[in-house]
């Protein structure tokens, strides 16, 4: 231990106590401390630890005094065991010194990582790019998926709350799906079953034309609820409260934005609306419904009078149940205790079956008759979500290829280093540091395209998320962390590659190309690069072909020039306010129905020959006389209802082709059926004409059996059609609709006019689907464009390798296009090998994504070679710039050095 490395100066050194002259060397350290030193203190190290600290304690006494000298030392002497001493004495401020160290070559790390980014700019940009594209990808698509994860979460004890569904079945076994009841279900269940907090019923009423003052609006979203539904749900009250909500049958309940659209500024608290003759007042208004809710309003008002009925007999199920179970109650033993209990109670149809549905997997996880709107589906949320974690994989195999490829210029760097006394921990270090810095650069670009990209990705998925939110800060740091991650994985096997080089063999100048391993490694990882980009390319192919086949195959019915009028139901003197639209010029009919040909909810009932006792499920639509022709769906047997006939307004049916079948009719026209339509009453219906099968759903769902019944029927004795289908001619669309607007209003002066076209709400069925088509292909895009930065960098890697052997080559003879042809010779084989194993694997899943459709296409030969080609073709260009360019230089200018 050196003395001049002291902080303080000593007095003389003392070396023995016994040869103490200072006169004040009576005064004695403590013995306490002194008593530990000789028992814990080493006996080497004791003289020296033991002269040190005296000096010490004499300097203390003679600055500090006597008592503060015996604290100072008995503290200094404790710090000096075991776990509290320093190794050396000598040196108190050495943690200092190596924490200085070790914030030192932390900021070395980052100073030489950044300085490589900045010289080899064309590797980092490469890099950088590549994954900030796949970085920004993968957040977007995460993001989408968290919001659609999120349906309906946000209630209190969401977990707890659950909707009663029913299968529809008869004698023969078949089962239509319902998401709605009968009226009675909900105080059954809060009178019948104690494990029920509490139930609530929701009825989705028809649109409605509100009105405050001189302010009126067409409403589709308008549902009769229970106040129970403010206990099963969170809808937050802005004014008013649960209580007050509806206290009368004039209550209403609207949204925040319905009370910013009527009454501006206004307090609407006891304001009146009025709707076609019924009066409403204001009693509440919610905060608006979030948009990952399955279901949203703009507008409550209590469960009719004439509904009220229902609420204590098992009649029409055309109500939504909503449940909330106790806490810590089974739902599995509740649902088998429903299902009894529902079957006893329901005698208008015994047969059906009750179940549950979790509150949280209705978005994502049902597909039934009647859902309140259209839901999500959690086999597309399983594709994108693979596809995303695709991309972002095929950018780490670039960074992995390329920092390989590139050993030969960090090979001396690795030398020198290491004879400098570097460890081969410190260069996995520092490698991963700058994969690490790679990756935040590319998090940072990933943050400025998700702000450029999220107004198209919203407009392209349907949504509206808002991703740069306060209360989306720990979503952000779990991204950035996940940034990390993605570099500590990504440049784990380059830093142990790269450091793993014997410095002997590099500064003897030995060949350092990358081979063995480390080659079979990077063809191994292009090829998976390849195999997902073929898979995507069939895959795009695949979906593009089946959603051009839904929109080349022909309905069934004359889609093209019909407008769609809704809300038409219940109108004074409709009669003659279709016969003046029909008379306009440019008008072929005027057709009316229950609801809407395409995807609309019809009702469904059971029919059944004479000679048989098996029911057969048909579906039911009332129309007007003009509705087949005015929708050009074809007659094959037998005639059309008509005025004529005084028997169609009784008891008369058309079938669709499915229904015949289904029933088993040889000659249908003119034969009779039982239709069950209450439990002690069978009722007659004569087959008059046979359609043409039409998809009244989306090519998911095949055709099924189908009946038309004449509006006024003795089997549906009001008149419930509620659309007008005007056809027209091929004119001019905006003046017909501007004619046909100038009626109505002559004929609905309080009902807002609204209309669309049939061939756009045929396309709406498919809109998720269409969606889905634009998503996977831009997705694929940015595979195949990540896939070619790589290839891009890793050619240029090759050809400056091998600059020397073609240099050799063109001396020798060689012409240039026998030269780019041995550059790209590897990568064709690799892509050809990846088409061989990505054929399977397309084949595979995109069978079991076609599954979904009941009308699809068949995978063919030619989608496979397409993409061989396509991926050849890409590879090809992404390489023939650099292996031309080599091929052109100069042999002299290659060969100067040798």
């Amino acid at each position: 231990m050196s003395k001049h490395n002291r902080p303080i100066r000593f007095l003389k050194p003392y070396r023995s106590y016994g040869s103490m002259t200072n006169k004040k060397n009576h005064i004695k350290p403590p013995r306490l401390a002194d008593w530990l030193l000789k028992r814990f203190v080493p006996a080497g190290t004791l003289e020296e630890v033991q002269g040190d600290l005296l000096e010490l304690y004499h300097y203390w006494i003679e600055t500090d005094g006597l008592q503060v000298a015996r604290q100072r030392y008995i503290w200094t002497a404790l710090r000096l065991l075991k776990p509290f001493s320093r190794k050396n004495l000598s040196e108190p401020n050495r943690d200092h010194f190596a924490h200085s160290s070790y914030t030192g070559m932390i900021q070395n790390y980052f100073k030489i990582a950044w300085r490589t980014l900045r010289t080899q700019w064309q590797y980092s940009f490469i890099n950088i790019t590549g994954l900030s594209v796949g970085m920004a990808c993968c957040i977007l698509i995460l993001l989408y998926v968290r919001h659609e994860q999120s349906y309906d979460r946000y209630h209190d004890g969401a977990e707890r709350i659950y909707r009663v569904i029913r299968d529809e079945m008869n004698n023969a076994d078949q089962l239509e799906p319902y998401a709605t009841t009968p009226g009675a279900m909900a105080l059954s269940m809060r009178n019948e079953f104690p494990e029920v907090e509490v139930a609530a019923t929701l009825f989705q009423n028809r649109p409605m034309a509100m009105q405050y003052e001189d302010r009126q609006f067409y409403e589709d979203r308008v549902y009769e609820a229970d106040s129970n539904l403010f206990r099963v749900f969170t809808f937050p009250f802005v004014k008013g409260s649960p209580k007050e909500a509806f206290v009368t049958q004039q209550s209403i309940v609207i949204t925040e934005s319905t009370a910013q659209k009527y009454f501006g500024t206004d307090d609407p608290i006891g304001k009146p609306m009025r709707s076609e003759g019924s009066e409403y007042f204001v009693t509440g208004v919610l905060k608006d419904v979030p948009g990952n809710s399955h279901f949203r309003f703009d507008m409550l008002i209590p469960l009719r009078t004439v509904e009220e009925r229902f609420n204590t007999i098992w009649g029409p199920p055309r109500y939504h149940t909503y449940i909330k179970l106790k806490e810590s109650v089974d739902p599995v033993n509740f649902e088998a205790r429903l299902a009894a209990y529902a079957q006893t109670k329901y005698e208008r149809r015994p047969l059906d079956k009750f179940h549950i549905q979790a509150l949280t997997d209705i978005h994502l996880h049902s597909k039934l008759n009647r859902e309140l709107e259209a839901n999500g589906d959690a086999s597309v949320i399983r594709v994108l979500v693979t596809i995303a974690l695709f991309i972002i994989f095929m950018a780490g195999i670039n960074y992995i290829n390329l920092a390989t490829a590139r050993s030969t210029k960090r090979a001396k760097e690795v030398g020198i280093r290491k004879t400098s006394g570097a460890l081969q921990r410190g260069l996995i270090f520092q490698f991963l540091t700058e994969s690490v810095l790679i990756t935040m650069l590319a998090f940072a670009f990933a943050v400025v395209l998700i702000a450029l990209l999220l107004h198209p990705f919203n407009q392209l998925a349907g949504k509206q998320l808002e991703v740069f939110q306060p209360e989306l800060w720990l979503v952000w740091l779990s991204l950035a962390g996940l940034a990390v991650a993605i570099g500590v994985i990504a440049g784990l096997y380059p830093a142990v590659y790269l450091s793993s080089f014997n410095p002997v063999h590099v500064l003897k100048g030995s060949n350092m190309q990358v081979s063995g391993s480390a080659g079979w490694l990077r063809k191994a990882l292009v090829c998976v690069q390849f195999t997902i980009s073929i898979c995507l390319i069939i895959g795009t192919t695949v979906v593009v072909s089946q959603m051009n086949y839904i929109g080349s195959k022909h309905p069934g019915f004359d889609k093209e020039h019909v407008i769609v009028v809704p809300n038409a139901r219940m109108l004074n003197n409709r009669p003659v306010m279709e016969q003046r639209i029909a008379q306009l010029a440019g008008i072929k009919k005027v057709g009316a129905s229950t609801g809407s040909i395409t995807g609309a909810p019809n009702w469904t009932g059971n029919i059944r020959t004479e000679n048989s006792q098996t029911d057969r499920l048909i579906n039911f639509c009332q129309i007007n006389y003009d509705y087949i022709d005015a929708l050009g769906i074809q007659l094959l047997a037998g005639r059309q209802f008509s005025p004529d006939y005084l028997i169609d307004t009784v008891n008369t049916l058309i079938l669709n082709e499915t229904a015949v079948r289904d029933l088993n009719l040889n000659n249908p026209v003119g034969q009779r059926l039982i239709w069950d339509a209450s439990m002690d009453t069978v009722l007659y219906a004569a087959v008059v004409g046979v359609v043409s099968d039409f998809h009244f759903n989306s090519f998911h769902d095949p055709i099924k059996p189908f009946a038309f019944l004449i509006r006024n029927n003795f089997f549906v004795q009001e008149d419930f059609t509620s659309r007008l289908f005007i056809k027209t001619t091929a004119g001019n669309p905006t003046e017909t609709v501007r004619q046909v607007e100038a009626i109505w209003k002559e004929f609905a002066p309080n009902r807002p006019f609204s209309y669309t076209f049939l061939d756009d709400n045929f396309k709406n069925l498919h809109a998720d689907e269409e969606r889905f088509k634009v998503l996977f292909s831009c997705l694929t895009g940015l595979g195949i464009f990540i896939v070619c930065l790589g290839l891009f960098a890793l050619i240029a890697f090759v050809t400056e390798q091998r600059t020397k052997e073609i240099g050799i080559r063109k001396v020798l003879g060689a012409s240039v296009a026998s030269i780019v042809m041995m550059l790209n010779k590897d990568f064709m084989k690799l892509v050809l090998i990846a088409l061989m194993i990505a054929s399977p694997v397309a084949v595979y899943f995109m069978n079991r994504w076609l599954e979904g459709f009941a009308y699809r296409i068949t995978l063919q030969w030619w989608m496979f070679a397409l993409a061989g080609i396509i991926s050849l073709t890409i590879a090809f260009l992404t390489t023939a710039y650099q292996s031309v360019k080599a091929s052109l230089v100069n042999p002299v200018d290659s060969l100067r050095a040798e």
